[in-house]
Protein backbone atom coordinates (compact mmCIF):
# COMPACT_ATOMS: atom_id res chain seq x y z
CA UNK A 1 0.00 0.00 0.00
CA UNK A 2 1.70 3.47 -1.45
CA UNK A 3 2.02 6.08 1.40
CA UNK A 4 0.52 9.54 0.95
CA UNK A 5 2.84 12.11 -0.04
CA UNK A 6 3.75 14.51 3.15
CA UNK A 7 2.52 17.89 2.29
CA UNK A 8 4.09 21.39 2.93
CA UNK A 9 2.43 24.47 3.14
CA UNK A 10 4.59 27.12 2.16
CA UNK A 11 6.01 29.56 4.23
CA UNK A 12 6.81 33.07 3.31
CA UNK A 13 8.22 35.80 5.66
CA UNK A 14 8.43 39.46 4.59
CA UNK A 15 10.51 41.83 7.07
CA UNK A 16 9.74 45.40 6.87
CA UNK A 17 12.97 47.57 8.33
CA UNK A 18 13.35 51.06 8.53
CA UNK A 19 14.60 52.64 5.32
CA UNK A 20 17.24 54.44 7.21
CA UNK A 21 17.37 51.42 10.18
CA UNK A 22 19.27 49.19 8.39
CA UNK A 23 22.05 49.10 9.37
CA UNK A 24 24.52 46.01 9.14
CA UNK A 25 25.81 45.74 12.67
CA UNK A 26 22.46 47.13 14.04
CA UNK A 27 19.27 44.98 15.33
CA UNK A 28 17.62 45.34 12.03
CA UNK A 29 20.54 43.58 10.63
CA UNK A 30 20.53 41.06 12.84
CA UNK A 31 17.06 40.31 12.13
CA UNK A 32 17.54 40.47 8.20
CA UNK A 33 20.57 37.93 8.96
CA UNK A 34 18.70 35.34 11.35
CA UNK A 35 15.69 35.32 8.65
CA UNK A 36 18.55 34.82 5.65
CA UNK A 37 19.85 31.77 7.70
CA UNK A 38 15.98 30.27 7.99
CA UNK A 39 15.58 30.77 4.53
CA UNK A 40 19.02 29.08 3.67
CA UNK A 41 17.80 26.16 6.22
CA UNK A 42 14.71 25.13 4.68
CA UNK A 43 13.00 26.53 7.12
CA UNK A 44 11.26 29.31 4.80
CA UNK A 45 10.48 29.36 1.35
CA UNK A 46 10.28 32.89 0.80
CA UNK A 47 12.29 35.67 2.55
CA UNK A 48 11.18 39.22 1.40
CA UNK A 49 12.94 42.13 2.88
CA UNK A 50 11.06 45.15 2.28
CA UNK A 51 11.48 48.71 3.49
CA UNK A 52 9.35 51.10 4.79
CA UNK A 53 9.98 55.59 5.92
CA UNK A 54 9.48 55.75 10.05
CA UNK A 55 5.96 57.54 9.16
CA UNK A 56 3.07 57.61 6.58
CA UNK A 57 0.37 59.55 6.50
CA UNK A 58 -2.54 58.15 7.53
CA UNK A 59 -4.54 59.93 5.20
CA UNK A 60 -4.71 58.19 1.62
CA UNK A 61 -4.81 61.46 -0.48
CA UNK A 62 -1.51 62.63 1.39
CA UNK A 63 0.36 59.29 0.09
CA UNK A 64 2.83 60.66 -2.60
CA UNK A 65 4.50 58.08 -4.27
CA UNK A 66 3.81 54.27 -5.35
CA UNK A 67 5.74 52.78 -2.63
CA UNK A 68 4.13 54.91 0.43
CA UNK A 69 0.80 53.43 -1.55
CA UNK A 70 2.09 49.85 -1.17
CA UNK A 71 3.01 50.33 2.41
CA UNK A 72 -0.52 51.93 3.52
CA UNK A 73 -1.81 49.07 1.46
CA UNK A 74 0.04 46.78 3.78
CA UNK A 75 -0.57 48.36 7.21
CA UNK A 76 -4.45 48.00 5.57
CA UNK A 77 -3.98 44.07 5.55
CA UNK A 78 -2.04 43.82 8.92
CA UNK A 79 -4.68 45.91 10.70
CA UNK A 80 -7.35 43.65 8.80
CA UNK A 81 -5.05 40.83 10.19
CA UNK A 82 -5.39 42.27 13.92
CA UNK A 83 -9.67 42.95 13.60
CA UNK A 84 -10.15 39.42 12.70
CA UNK A 85 -8.33 37.67 15.33
CA UNK A 86 -8.66 40.92 18.31
CA UNK A 87 -5.20 41.91 18.59
CA UNK A 88 -3.47 44.96 18.31
CA UNK A 89 -0.83 46.32 16.20
CA UNK A 90 1.45 47.91 18.75
CA UNK A 91 3.69 48.74 19.93
CA UNK A 92 5.35 50.20 17.09
CA UNK A 93 2.24 51.18 15.30
CA UNK A 94 0.92 54.28 16.58
CA UNK A 95 -0.78 57.20 15.34
CA UNK A 96 -0.04 60.80 15.92
CA UNK A 97 -0.30 64.27 14.91
CA UNK A 98 2.52 66.31 13.30
CA UNK A 99 3.51 69.36 12.79
CA UNK A 100 1.63 71.69 14.48
CA UNK A 101 -0.83 75.30 13.92
CA UNK A 102 -0.34 78.36 15.29
CA UNK A 103 -3.30 77.50 17.64
CA UNK A 104 -1.72 73.78 18.74
CA UNK A 105 -3.85 71.63 16.58
CA UNK A 106 -1.87 68.94 14.30
CA UNK A 107 -1.67 69.88 10.94
CA UNK A 108 -1.02 65.85 9.38
CA UNK A 109 -1.91 62.28 10.83
CA UNK A 110 0.51 59.49 10.36
CA UNK A 111 1.03 56.20 11.17
CA UNK A 112 4.76 55.25 12.83
CA UNK A 113 5.76 52.24 11.59
CA UNK A 114 8.71 50.16 13.97
CA UNK A 115 11.70 49.78 12.83
CA UNK A 116 11.72 46.08 11.88
CA UNK A 117 8.69 43.80 11.54
CA UNK A 118 7.55 40.50 10.50
CA UNK A 119 4.34 39.81 8.28
CA UNK A 120 4.31 35.27 8.28
CA UNK A 121 2.16 33.80 5.28
CA UNK A 122 1.10 30.17 4.93
CA UNK A 123 -0.23 29.25 1.62
CA UNK A 124 -0.79 33.20 0.94
CA UNK A 125 -2.56 33.39 3.72
CA UNK A 126 -1.39 36.04 6.60
CA UNK A 127 -1.13 34.07 9.89
CA UNK A 128 1.01 36.35 11.85
CA UNK A 129 1.99 39.81 12.49
CA UNK A 130 4.47 41.21 14.81
CA UNK A 131 4.95 43.32 17.28
CA UNK A 132 1.24 43.00 17.52
CA UNK A 133 -0.13 42.32 21.37
CA UNK A 134 -3.57 40.78 22.70
CA UNK A 135 -5.09 41.11 26.12
CA UNK A 136 -2.26 37.91 27.04
CA UNK A 137 0.96 40.25 25.88
CA UNK A 138 3.08 41.53 23.00
CA UNK A 139 4.05 38.88 20.70
CA UNK A 140 7.46 40.56 19.67
CA UNK A 141 9.61 40.12 16.75
CA UNK A 142 12.13 38.19 19.40
CA UNK A 143 9.89 35.80 19.81
CA UNK A 144 8.51 35.59 15.90
CA UNK A 145 11.99 34.65 15.50
CA UNK A 146 12.23 31.75 18.02
CA UNK A 147 9.43 30.18 16.52
CA UNK A 148 10.51 30.02 13.22
CA UNK A 149 13.73 28.69 14.21
CA UNK A 150 11.92 25.85 16.50
CA UNK A 151 10.12 24.53 13.19
CA UNK A 152 12.48 21.77 10.98
CA UNK A 153 13.24 22.28 8.34
CA UNK A 154 11.41 21.29 4.84
CA UNK A 155 14.16 19.68 3.62
CA UNK A 156 13.99 17.40 6.76
CA UNK A 157 10.89 16.39 5.99
CA UNK A 158 11.61 15.17 2.21
CA UNK A 159 14.78 13.29 3.52
CA UNK A 160 12.57 11.45 5.87
CA UNK A 161 9.98 11.08 2.81
CA UNK A 162 12.75 9.86 0.82
CA UNK A 163 13.73 6.74 3.30
CA UNK A 164 10.03 5.67 3.61
CA UNK A 165 9.72 2.30 2.47
CA UNK A 166 6.24 1.34 1.08
CA UNK A 167 5.14 -2.39 2.52
CA UNK A 168 2.75 -4.65 0.14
Amino acid sequence: MPTSPITETERRVECWVRSLARVPDGPQGRVVRRLEWLATDGRLDTLEVETWPATVPTDRERLLGSHERTVHERLETFEDWADRRDRDLGPGFEERGVGHTALDAPVEQVRTLPAVALAEYREGELVRVTPSSDERGVDSVDAHLQDLLSRPPKHSAEVERAGTVSGD
